[in-house]
C-alpha cells in the first residue's frame, strides 16, 4: 500500500456470528511485515475457532460404537465440550470485544 492516508475495513468472518467490522488507519498498517510473518498470524488466529466436539461420559454408562442395547437402557450424564485446532477447550468464543463476550457455557 503506497497511500498516505485513508482506512482499511476489516470484517469479521463469518458475520452471521460476530456481525463486527473494523476501520484500521492505513498508517498503523505495518508495511515491513513480510507474507510469512502474515501467513503464520492468519494461520494462529484459525486455530483459535471452534474445530470438533469431545463428548465424555463423566458418571459412566458410556455409549460404544456399534454396540447394541436395549430401549430405554441408561446412557448415562454427557459432557460436550467444544475444542479448537489446538486441542484446548473453548469457554466463550474468540473475536468477541468491547466487554460483550459470547459465553458458550
Amino acid at each position: 500500500v503506497y497511500a498516505t492516508g485513508g482506512e482499511v475495513q476489516i470484517a469479521v468472518e463469518p458475520q452471521a456470528l460476530y456481525d463486527e467490522k473494523k476501520n484500521i488507519p492505513i498508517i498503523k498498517l505495518d508495511k515491513s511485515m513480510t507474507t510469512n510473518l502474515v501467513r503464520k498470524y492468519i494461520e494462529d488466529e484459525l486455530a483459535r475457532l471452534p474445530d470438533r466436539l469431545s463428548v465424555s461420559w463423566p458418571e459412566g454408562d458410556e455409549l460404544i460404537a456399534d454396540e447394541a442395547i436395549h430401549a430405554g437402557t441408561p446412557i448415562g450424564a454427557l459432557r460436550i465440550e467444544i475444542l479448537n485446532k489446538k486441542g484446548e477447550a473453548m469457554q466463550k468464543l474468540p473475536g468477541t470485544s468491547h466487554g460483550g463476550s459470547k459465553k458458550l457455557l
